[in-house]
Order: C-alpha cells, then sequence, then structure tokens
C-alpha cells in the first residue's frame, strides 16, 4: 500500500511503514496534485493528519490541488471540525479560496454542517460571509438546499449586508425559492429587512433616554422629533447642528452594539451609513 492508500483507508499503521520506506514526508502527488494529507482530512482521519502536520519537514501543511482546494476545504466539507480545528493551528490562511472562489465555510454551508460553520465564523474576523468569483456566498449555498439552521447561524453572525447578491442579482432567498425551499425563502426575506423606526416623543423639549428595542430585525429608537430633519419623501434624517451630532454620537455608541456589528468595523461602517433616512411612528 502506498502512502496516499494508507491516509485515504486510515491504516495509520501502514502510514508509518510507507513513511519509513520513503523516507520522505513530502512524497509525490496523485494525479488530482492532492496529497496525503488531503485524503486524510476528506476523510475524518485525525490521527494521520496530526502525524503528517507534526514533521517540521513538510513544506505545505494546508497545500492546495489542481482546483485550489486544501485539506481544509475537504474536512469542511465532511463535517471534520476536530481537524478543521487541528488545521488552522498550521494553515496561512483560515478560510482560503479555490480557484471558484469558494472557501471552506462555503463548502461546510453547502453541507449544512452548523458545527463547522460555527467554527469558523468564530474565527473569521472581518468576511464572515466571503463571496466566491460569482458573488455566491456560504449563505446562498445553505439556502439552495434548504439547511435553515445553517442560514441562521450564519445570520447571527451577519448585521451588514445580510442579503447580498450574486453577480447576476441573486440572493439567498432566490436561491431557495427556485429550489422548492419557501419557508426559508421567506424567512431569508424577512432576515433581510433590518430597519430603524423613530418613535415620535410626545415631549419634544425632553431628550428622553435612548433605547432601542428589537422585534425581529426591527430596531425602534425613542427620541424627540426636534432633532430630526423632514423629507419630501415623508421619512426624515438627523438634523443638522449641535444637538444632531449629540444624537449622531449616541446612535454610534449603540446601534452598532443592537445590530451585533464587528467591534473593529463598527465605527467605520456605522459613520458611512449614519445619514440614512428614519420612518417616523407616533
Amino acid at each position: 500500500m502506498d502512502l496516499h492508500g494508507a491516509a485515504e483507508n486510515g491504516n495509520i499503521l501502514n502510514f508509518h511503514m510507507c513513511l519509513v520506506e520513503l523516507a520522505d514526508v513530502n512524497p509525490p502527488r496523485n494525479s488530482d496534485n492532492k496529497t496525503p494529507l488531503h485524503l486524510a482530512a476528506l476523510n475524518g482521519y485525525q490521527n494521520i493528519c496530526e502525524v503528517i502536520l507534526n514533521f517540521d519537514e513538510v513544506r505545505d501543511k494546508n497545500p492546495k490541488d489542481n482546483k485550489g482546494v486544501t485539506p481544509l476545504h475537504l474536512a469542511a466539507y465532511n463535517g471534520h471540525s476536530d481537524i478543521c480545528k487541528l488545521l488552522f493551528h498550521y494553515a496561512k490562511e483560515k478560510n482560503p479560496a479555490d480557484i471558484k472562489g469558494s472557501t471552506p465555510l462555503h463548502y461546510a454551508a453547502g453541507k449544512g454542517h452548523s458545527i463547522t460553520c460555527k467554527l469558523f465564523l468564530d474565527v473569521l474576523r472581518e468576511t464572515k460571509n466571503p463571496p466566491d468569483y460569482k458573488g455566491v456566498t456560504p449563505l446562498h449555498f445553505a439556502a439552495v438546499k434548504g439547511h435553515l439552521e445553517t442560514c441562521t447561524l450564519i445570520l447571527e453572525k451577519l448585521c451588514l449586508n445580510r442579503n447580498p447578491k450574486t453577480f447576476n442579482g441573486k440572493t439567498p432567498g432566490d436561491f431557495a425559492h427556485g429550489n422548492g425551499h419557501f419557508e426559508l425563502s421567506q424567512f431569508l426575506v424577512d432576515q433581510a429587512n433590518i430597519q430603524l423606526v423613530i418613535i415620535n416623543n410626545p415631549n419634544p423639549n425632553q431628550l428622553l433616554p435612548f433605547k432601542i428595542r428589537s422585534g425581529g430585525r426591527v430596531f425602534k429608537l425613542q427620541l424627540p422629533t426636534n432633532l430630526l430633519q423632514p423629507l419630501e419623501s415623508g421619512s426624515s434624517r438627523i438634523a443638522d447642528g449641535p444637538a444632531g451630532e449629540l444624537l449622531k454620537q449616541v446612535l454610534l455608541r449603540n446601534v452598532p452594539t443592537a445590530l451585533n456589528l464587528p467591534h473593529d468595523s463598527a465605527e467605520r461602517y456605522f459613520q458611512s451609513k449614519i445619514n440614512f433616512t428614519f420612518n417616523l411612528e407616533t
């Protein structure tokens, strides 16, 4: 049995014997340019993965095959979370892209492996729902297969762009609907709607405590209406002047927290969105 065969079948004894015979932990790759680490990760053989990764002589500890697929992709595809954790310690990229731009998170989401998805979402700091080279995100991958739990998990981590579109304009809800997952499609549409609604303060001269209460994805703010400037559309925006600037600072401190924005991107995001308009509820 060769090294690839031993790794694919999880035969740790034969694997060690092959290593001794080869005297090289960087053996030739197979026809797909896969390494024994690819095969062990795909099939969930953590002990063989550990043997390979513990060799300092191994040149690439998250190698790519002919399609740009890494052992991390394959472990995620089959929901081998413990192997993903192991590879995290050695991989330079925690969520690398293959030649189509798909990441291990895409692979896990498409298979509905929620535990594995959570592992990646907890590790990734910035891009929690990365698009591939056609604009398709992990949320799309989960939606097209009808994986409600995985969609919910991803949405819990997303506050910005909860309704991403592919380059041809398709949303996760469209993907779900097109594959007959109608309840999931409606759920995704509902979750995509984040609104900020101003509740009219009966005493506009008094600055009441800032309040946010969540009803689904609708956040209601109790603010004095004299801090708002009416627009022709019937909605309002924050008024200019010192009072308006104070209100912006209050919003910057509170709304990112309510929306669960990442701390390192909240202010940058919200500064760019601070002049959005509000619907007025009396």
